[in-house]
């Protein structure tokens, strides 16, 4: 529709300038359909372009224009505590040409898909690039879910105004903002908004065959399992939503033909994501955290949930205002930050909700009911947004399933914004804002004490300007009061992302280099240039680190589907029983426990800054130069420790020892699950010995109280001319996923000792038995105290105590290491898939090393495969004779070639299929159902 009312109506200069101008922008505004227009259409979409481009950079300008990046701190940050360090592990991979899915510096070692998801593209610039590739990342995400939804709304033949309001709001979503750092988060946005705009292309199109398989293949890619569950569903549901809305002049033929055509490239996609995805559901099937959250009680139990009312206003008012609930350590709302509903796309697209069935037919109206009714259902059903995260968070967070609510508020927001510009209904529009105003008080009220009230007002005033330009548009006619509401729109959503982007915690580059600097990883390297792998205990808050510095670490925050079942299952029947009660971590802390790190082939120790650290038992101090101080255990086994058949015992004897008495039974033992008859002979010989060097030690002195998070303990020590002293007591704490303590300890020489010994400790929340062995230097004073505590408030040490160190205990701890070293295993090749060495087995036994057995690795001696066992619950155990003998590890990932062929051919079927397609076209113009928008860009 043209717009053919002046803006003024006197004549002058200036009044015929204005005209001018007025019809310019008419002109511009008015979409035709003879070919002159489709260069029309070309320069309609530039200025689109251009206009989401300036308010891209306007929004992250001060990301531009100062040393901020967009990296988030702060309270459960996922952005600096997992997206960065995984970035950089990848960075440092691909300059080594290494895409292997097997990932060493992975806690104990796991699988991650790092050359398949797209979100890792940021690395291939490297280390020192990464941060400002995340923010183009991230501008190019905004920009490219703005085009893609531009382009799919011309397919709904809206006009060209609307395409701009309502994809700018889909580009500068509260989801899209306020998640940035959470890369695939915005993803998701962006692919949706390609996704849907594949599916029209293929359904209007039939020879437009790549976008769809392609796009439905990288949300795969990113979002794992669970997306290709999702994007299914939601594939499903909007082809029939399109079928039934938009191609009404499809008979039951044309449909089966199209469901069909849509059900191969459907196929093609899942082929082309392959490469991730068959890796993926491997790992899904040896997850602890999917066997223990997806059950038919789980399922159950959630589906019986419906939204609280306070929920539910909190849904609403993130409709309105992305920032009405804070975010990260300012977040007021009723649930996390990363799980709170963010619904934002612009007010405009929520007042044309109701508006989107005026002046439709039944049909039309019917399946925009239908969509609307899945919407509403997410809304108050709990059990149904479980279901659509694939059970991997709870039914009150939205983080996992959300995306597609923002664009079904928008798409139809759109559609209504359609009749708004051409047929104001005044009173409905009226009640209607009456309604939406009314709405946000009343949650408001509901809320009160977890929004910003001051931040709810922009939304209302936008809601009453909104309103009143329409009304004035309908009793007036004048197209200035729709262009003012055309402007209005862009700079409602600038003014409420740019707040959402600058008022958030982000790292400068002083202080990413000081967390991400490359001191560590440097200094590793050239400890360990000898080629000899080895793991590093290094007890740091960025559980990460061994990722983000590429090492072998025994930390760990492994997000998605958490660790392997059967390190899971070795991690609850060692140390802290955290995991034995939550069924389940993803977060590991490292082990205080010295046998434990030398049978895991802990061979470091790194302590932070300048305090004078205690030297682990079996330690020795490195000279080092810089921030980190290096202790390193020249007689650690290693990552091949040999055991004498007389050292095999089973699973239930082992489980039959006290928790805390593991570790060192570990050290000389070796847990193989229905080896032979002789290994419950081997444990009564085993455990005499266990029992006579564990013995405890005389007191030199208790704490005269517990210790708890508000109090600490100071007591004084007897003089012992013992090696070495250890601290002992009980933790218990409440476990919670995330829960943890941070124990310090300070010994004393003298009263006027000004450099004590510190003895730190990092503790998962749980009961645990700690008993840290320390250097006797001759100390007479000792203070503990708990430094923090992350989500377990009822924190407790008790029978804190310093006693000596039996003789026997150390030669059971030095005995064990050099019997596990009395293979002499020597490396002689070692890359991320393949481990060789020479060893020298003093007679017929077995050899464990410390790597969660899977299938995909397979060991030779000799050039002669050998069959493996699971050893110690977790690791790859295998038999080997006596004598001189070359070993080899090696991973082949079955299913990740299996996945890459899969998508060679999908590839290969899908451009053989376009360049015959091509090939006709040139013959044939090719005559098919529909016809193709005059708002398609050519």
């Amino acid at each position: 529709m043209a717009w053919t009312y002046p803006l003024l109506s006197s004549e002058g200069p200036h009044v015929k300038l204005a005209a001018s101008a007025e019809a310019i922008l008419n002109d511009f505004l008015t979409e035709r359909d003879t070919p002159r227009d489709k260069r029309q259409r070309r320069r309609q979409f530039l200025a689109f372009l251009a206009l989401l481009s300036v308010f891209t950079l306007l929004i992250y300008s001060s990301f531009l224009t100062t040393a901020r990046y967009l990296i988030y701190y702060g309270v459960g940050s996922d952005s600096i505590g997992q997206t960065v360090p995984f970035f950089l592990n990848a960075a440092d991979r691909f300059s080594e040409l290494t895409f292997s899915t097997w990932n060493p510096s992975q806690f104990l070692g796991s699988t991650t898909i790092q050359l398949f998801n797209p979100e890792y593209f940021v690395s291939f610039f490297g280390r020192e690039a990464l941060p400002v590739m995340m923010l183009v990342s991230q501008l190019a995400k905004v920009i490219l879910a703005g085009v893609f939804f531009y382009l799919f709304l011309g397919y709904y033949r809206v006009s060209y105004r609307t395409r701009v309001v309502a994809s700018l709001g889909i580009a500068f979503c509260g989801r899209m903002l306020a998640l940035a750092p959470w890369t695939a988060y915005t993803a998701e946005v962006t692919l949706l908004a390609a996704l849907l705009w594949a599916i029209e292309r293929a359904i209007t199109h039939p020879r437009k065959l790549v976008a769809f398989p392609v796009t439905f293949a990288l949300i795969v890619m990113v979002l794992s399992v669970y997306g290709m569950v999702l994007y299914t569903a939601i594939t499903i549901m909007y082809a029939s939503f399109s079928m039934g809305y938009r191609h009404p002049e499809l008979d039951r033929k044309a449909v089966g033909r199209t469901i069909l055509r849509l059900l191969i490239l459907y196929a093609c996609g899942v082929l082309l994501s392959c490469p991730a995805l068959l890796p993926y559901l491997d790992a899904y099937g040896k997850s602890a955290r999917v066997s223990q959250d997806i059950s038919l009680s789980s399922l159950l139990g959630n589906l019986t949930q419906l939204t609280s009312p306070e929920l539910l206003s909190e849904e609403y008012l993130k409709a309105l205002s992305p920032s009405v609930t804070g975010f990260m350590e300012s977040y007021t709302g009723c649930v996390g930050f990363l799980d709170t509903p963010n619904y934002y796309c612009g007010v405009l697209a929520l007042m044309g909700l109701p508006f989107a069935f005026c002046g439709k037919t039944t049909r039309q109206r019917v399946w925009l009911g239908v969509i609307l009714l899945f919407t509403g259902l997410f809304f108050i059903s709990g059990g149904f947004r479980f279901l659509l995260g694939g059970a991997a968070v709870e039914s009150d967070s939205f983080r996992m399933s959300s995306t597609w609510v923002i664009f079904v508020i928008a798409l139809v927001g759109a559609i209504g914004t359609e009749e708004l510009w051409a047929r104001a209904r005044g009173r409905l529009l009226l009640c209607y804002a009456g309604v939406l105003i009314i709405l946000a008080l009343v949650s408001a009220l509901l809320l009160a004490g977890h929004i910003r009230p001051f931040r709810l007002l922009l939304p209302l005033v936008v809601i009453a300007g909104y309103t009143t330009l329409l009304l004035l548009y309908r009793s007036t006619k004048r197209p200035l009061f729709v262009l003012l509401l055309a402007l209005a729109v862009p700079i409602e959503l600038l003014l409420s992302g740019y707040r959402l982007v600058t008022d958030v915690p982000v790292l400068t580059k002083e202080s990413y280099d000081s967390s991400f600097n490359d001191d560590l990883s440097d200094l590793l390297e050239e400890q360990t240039s000898d080629n000899q792998p080895s793991r590093v205990d290094y007890q740091t808050d960025l559980l990460t680190s061994p990722m983000a510095n590429s090492y072998l670490g025994t930390e760990s925050y492994i997000g998605g589907i958490g660790s392997f079942d059967s390190v899971t299952n070795f991690m609850k029947s060692v140390g802290n029983d955290y995991i034995e009660t939550l069924g389940y971590s993803r977060y590991t802390y490292g082990f205080s426990d010295p046998s434990l790190n030398a049978i895991l082939g802990v061979r470091y120790t790194v302590y932070p800054g300048a305090d004078n650290f205690f030297c682990p038992l079996g330690y020795q101090r490195v000279e080092t130069d810089g921030y980190y101080q290096l202790f390193e255990n020249p007689n650690a086994p290693g990552f091949f420790s040999f055991f004498p058949s007389s050292s095999v015992i089973s699973k239930e004897d082992y489980l039959s020892v006290e928790r805390g008495q593991r570790g060192p039974l570990l050290l000389h033992s070796l847990v193989v699950q229905d080896w032979d008859e002789n290994s419950s002979r081997n444990f009564e010989s085993i455990s005499g010995d266990l029992s006579a060097a564990l013995r405890s030690g005389s007191v030199l002195g208790d704490a005269p109280n517990d210790v708890t998070s508000s109090q600490g303990a100071e007591f004084s020590l007897a003089m012992s001319e013992s090696k070495y002293i250890a601290l002992r007591f009980d933790l218990s704490a409440t476990s919670t996923p995330s829960g943890n303590i941070r124990v310090r300890a300070e010994f004393y020489r003298d009263e006027n000792d000004d450099s004590p010994v510190v003895a730190p400790l990092y503790l998962a929340a749980g009961n645990e038995h700690v008993y840290l062995p320390v250097p006797n230097e001759g100390y007479r004073k000792v203070k503990v105290w708990i430094v923090s505590t992350n989500a377990c408030d009822d924190a407790r040490l008790s029978n804190v105590g310093i006693e000596e160190v039996t003789d026997d205990y150390v030669d059971y701890y030095e005995s064990g290491c050099a019997e596990r070293a009395s293979a002499n295993a020597t490396v002689t090749q070692y890359s991320n898939d393949a481990i060789s060495a020479e060893v020298t087995a003093p007679e017929d036994g077995m050899m464990l090393v410390p790597i969660p057995k899977t299938d995909s690795w397979h060991v030779s001696i000799d050039g002669n495969e050998v069959e493996t066992f699971v050893a110690d619950l977790a690791f790859i155990g295998f038999e080997v004779p006596q004598g001189n003998h070359v070993i080899q590890l090696t991973y082949k990932d079955e299913s990740y070639g299996l996945g890459v062929g899969l998508f060679a051919l999908s590839s290969g079927v899908l451009a053989g299929t376009k360049i015959t397609l091509t090939r006709r076209e040139r013959k044939d113009t090719g005559k098919h159902f529909g016809t193709p928008p005059s708002t398609t860009l050519p």
